[in-house]
């Protein structure tokens, strides 16, 4: 019976190891690449998490504002790309241009692939190689 118990319990444990793998997307899979699009906003949130960090950034869309949720690295390829949280020009209210891809589901999702932030500096957040992402 004991043997069993922990038998179960080790399986349960890799089962619950593997439960944050099933979580991650494939960017392939989400946006899609062979529509790259220019977004012009304002900053509403910047997000730094893993596996990925998210920009909220409000864009007008005629007479209207939409709030669109943009995709990067998480914080340390945001480092490795030369963008931190202390930099200013992603703070709320600053004015930010992307270069990026829309989600293929038509939601107010883009990857992004370069930004110039507020403050003029252009920061290219991944690689042009989409097998790269």
């Amino acid at each position: 019976m004991k043997s069993r118990l922990g038998g179960l319990c080790a399986v349960l444990g890799f089962v619950l190891a593997a439960v944050p793998l099933w979580a991650h997307h494939s960017t392939q899979a989400e946006f899609d690449f062979s529509k790259k699009i220019n977004w012009t906003g304002t900053v509403w949130k910047m997000e730094w998490y893993n596996p990925h960090s998210f920009l909220y950034v409000d864009v007008k869309d005629g007479d209207k504002t939409v709030r669109w949720a943009f995709e990067f690295p998480g914080p340390q390829g945001l480092a490795r790309a030369g963008l931190r949280k202390s930099d200013s020009g992603l703070q709320k209210g600053d004015t930010v241009s992307m270069t990026g891809f829309p989600a293929r589901d038509k939601s107010n999702l883009g990857f992004i692939e370069t930004i110039t932030l507020g403050n003029g500096r252009k920061v290219t957040t991944w690689l042009n190689d989409p097998n790269a992402r």
